[in-house]
């Protein structure tokens, strides 16, 4: 098999990968029980007719942020409990794909060894149990997966990158203050590839904005 149709074939095996992983995210959903964080989260909730009071009781009550409530709270709105994850679903498939993409990259040389990467990375199943989760690792997870992906596999990192990275630090901040450790293990992992990429970033683009 050629070049150009190891390319072709890896490309459609992702593409088919994502799609019966979609399937399987439906299915779990479908068969899905909650267990007793999820109830918790349910409750609070059923206690709340709009955002803004269920923000206020949030950060009054609970010390971890407030966005996985928000999120699921919108998730019920269009979708039920029982389909909530739906609503980031989206952005759970961009991150994974992204992930993949730029990870498998290390298996360039061996087509079967990036083939079968591929299928166990994708169809990962406690991936598919995080992600349809009505808690904030649902959407944390796959956040993560992309910045390590980005990170660690990219050996240069253009401002695009570097924006979509940071964008992904705020959500996840957002999501649970355990992004402090991940920054953190980041940092010390490459110190000089941080400096030189999110030092550089911020002081061209926040540092020198006039306000």
């Amino acid at each position: 098999m050629n070049r150009l149709n190891k390319i072709k074939y890896q490309s459609s095996l992702n593409i088919f990968l994502l799609i019966f992983f979609s399937f399987l995210y439906f299915l779990r959903l479908y068969y899905k029980s909650f267990y007793d964080d999820e109830i918790g989260t349910i409750n609070v909730l059923n206690n709340f007719n709009n955002i803004f009071d269920l923000y206020l009781y949030i950060n009054s009550w609970d010390v971890s942020p407030p966005l996985s409530y928000i999120l699921v709270y919108l998730g019920e709105k269009f979708f039920s409990f029982q389909y909530a994850p739906l609503l980031i679903l989206p952005l759970q498939i961009y991150c994974l794909n992204s992930f993949s993409i730029t990870t498998s990259k290390f298996f360039e040389n061996n087509f079967k060894i990036k083939s079968l990467y591929l299928f166990v990375t994708i169809l990962n199943p406690i991936l598919l149990l995080w992600c349809t989760s009505l808690r904030w690792y649902s959407l944390w997870t796959p956040l993560a997966l992309y910045v390590i992906g980005k990170y660690f596999f990219k050996k240069k990192l253009n401002e695009l990158d570097i924006l979509l990275i940071l964008i992904a630090f705020t959500i996840m901040f957002h999501l649970s203050y355990f992004t402090l450790i991940f920054v953190i293990s980041l940092f010390f992992s490459n110190y000089k590839k941080f400096f030189q990429n999110f030092y550089y970033f911020i002081k061209k683009y926040i540092l020198n904005l006039k306000i």
